[in-house]
């Protein structure tokens, strides 16, 4: 298929069009919306998207692409330090490019069509295809999942890096509630309660702990000791399953109640246990956190002893 002409790409009123020079042959592109592009023999244009504009389910206010660029540019002022570092302004535009990567990775919406802009054809990093279509309601709906899935599941950051991230979360969407973009602030108010507990929790320090415990024969020790007696009069009693059986269920554990003892686990796939704990580290877990791809062991005496 030939390449688009400046003269083409000037004509067109596509929303999707963009314009990029290659290095190292310093080679302008040209790109339209496949609905556009005047040498697709299936193109339709004039653009369905230009017609349209914007998400019939989200049609309200500037786009996300502007909210997203004037909350890095005036942002500032809900910090309580007011001027941000270098340092800080980098995490905040960090965060959200990796925001914009979450909502927009896959384009299941049942207002608005998918389509994608061209790799590497984005004009800055909170433009794509999805941010100019949608607004402020699907920024603050997409908060929580961004969170306590998409920054803990599929980016490699440590947990000073997602408290930032998520402090840099809490202040957007203050920011739409300031702003006037978002009008329901008991919504606001609840989205930003669930996600707080990520400025506190450590799950790397959790980690390193459970895995020394691991290395020292904790859980063992414990067993040797008798300290799972008061639960289980001998590892035959009904209520607990054999010594060496191991529970590793598919989906994560979900710590239900810290108890004085220490975490009592649930899954769907699994028995409900309890987990036991040196004091300063079941401090550091809080109900309802998940923890994936750990499998629990009971080794006696009622002790299971978390592996994997």
């Amino acid at each position: 298929m030939p390449e688009l002409t400046k003269a083409e790409y000037e004509a067109s009123e596509c929303l999707g069009k963009r314009h990029s020079i290659i290095f190292p042959g310093n080679k302008d592109f040209f790109y339209l919306c496949p609905n556009c592009h005047p040498h697709r023999s299936n193109s339709n244009g004039p653009c369905e998207h230009k017609l349209r504009g914007r998400c019939k389910k989200d049609p309200d206010g500037p786009s996300a692409d502007e909210i997203l660029d004037l909350f890095l540019k005036e942002g500032e002022g809900l910090d309580s330090k007011n001027d941000l570092s270098s340092d800080e302004k980098k995490s905040r535009s960090n965060t959200i490019r990796l925001f914009c990567s979450h909502f927009g990775r896959s384009w299941d919406c049942s207002g608005c069509k998918y389509w994608e802009l061209p790799w590497g054809a984005e004009s800055s990093i909170t433009r794509t295809a999805y941010s100019t279509t949608h607004g402020a309601k699907t920024l603050i709906d997409e908060v929580t999942m961004f969170c306590t899935y998409f920054i803990v599941r599929k980016c490699m950051m440590d947990q000073e890096e997602r408290k930032s991230a998520v402090r840099c979360m809490i202040e957007l969407v203050s920011f739409l509630v300031a702003k006037g973009y978002v009008t329901d602030t008991e919504y606001a108010e609840r989205i930003i309660s669930t996600i707080r507990p990520g400025l506190t929790l450590e799950p790397d320090t959790i980690q390193q702990k459970l895995c020394e415990l691991w290395a020292n024969d904790y859980w063992r020790k414990l067993m040797e000791e008798g300290a799972g007696s008061k639960r289980a009069k001998t590892d035959n009693n009904s209520d607990f399953p054999y010594v060496g059986k191991t529970s590793e269920p598919e989906l994560p554990w979900n710590v239900e109640k810290i108890t004085s003892e220490g975490w009592l686990l649930s899954n769907y796939d699994a028995p409900t246990v309890v987990v036991t704990l040196p004091n300063d580290v079941r401090k550091l877990g809080m109900e309802n956190m998940q923890i994936s791809c750990m499998k629990l062991v009971h080794i006696g005496n009622g002790i299971w002893e978390p592996s994997g």
